[in-house]
């Protein structure tokens, strides 16, 4: 059953697999398709199964629930940010929720200069990669992530550092949501 919703997808190169037991040697290389495809068909088995085990935990997990009123903040997105923010209640600002996600500006300074770089990368690279694709996604389809996308480039930022930066945005709107445990308004919330 497996192997044909590999043919749907590959058409043509599974029909070369055989069984390794019926390769000749001349034939091993068809073996070791048959075996790539089998192994293809298990890892594809045990993803499905994975992915219906985070979407049982997201439906009893409180914090996923609540993250769930953001709009175009997914599952996985939300499932990144209840893992590394377990506990909302230890940042008491917004200004330690970004220096945590590494969201924030590196700072060199000497005597007579101060200048910022590009962002330190300290905390969770996970939480981070998953917030920079949600602000991408957000772009389309949510106005307030647009708006604020296009403020931030009116400032004089390029492309990818206002997406950093609306990342940064969804990470302390997610934390703000989780704190208070609260829901925010769909239109402010993004």
């Amino acid at each position: 059953m497996r192997r044909q919703g590999v043919e749907r997808h590959r058409p043509g190169r599974h029909q070369f697999a055989r069984p390794l037991a019926e390769c000749g040697p001349l034939e091993l290389w068809r073996g070791r398709l048959h075996l790539a495809v089998t192994e293809l068909a298990q890892v594809k088995a045990l993803t499905e199964e994975a992915e219906q085990k985070h979407g049982e935990l997201a439906k009893t997990d409180q914090g996923m629930q609540i993250l769930d009123s953001i709009p175009r903040v997914g599952p996985r997105t939300a499932e990144a940010v209840v893992a590394f923010l377990p506990e909302p209640q230890r940042f008491r600002t917004t200004k330690q929720v970004s220096p945590y996600g590494g969201f924030v500006p590196r700072q060199y300074q000497s005597t007579d200069t101060a200048d910022r770089g590009r962002i330190t990368r300290h905390g969770p690279k996970v939480l981070r990669a998953a917030l920079v694709e949600c602000a991408w996604c957000s772009l389309r389809y949510n106005p307030w992530a647009r708006a604020t996308w296009l403020r931030l480039q009116a400032n004089g930022l390029s492309k990818k550092k206002a997406i950093v930066a609306l990342a940064r945005k969804l990470l302390v709107r997610c934390w703000a949501i989780l704190h208070t445990g609260r829901p925010g308004p769909a239109d402010a919330a993004g």
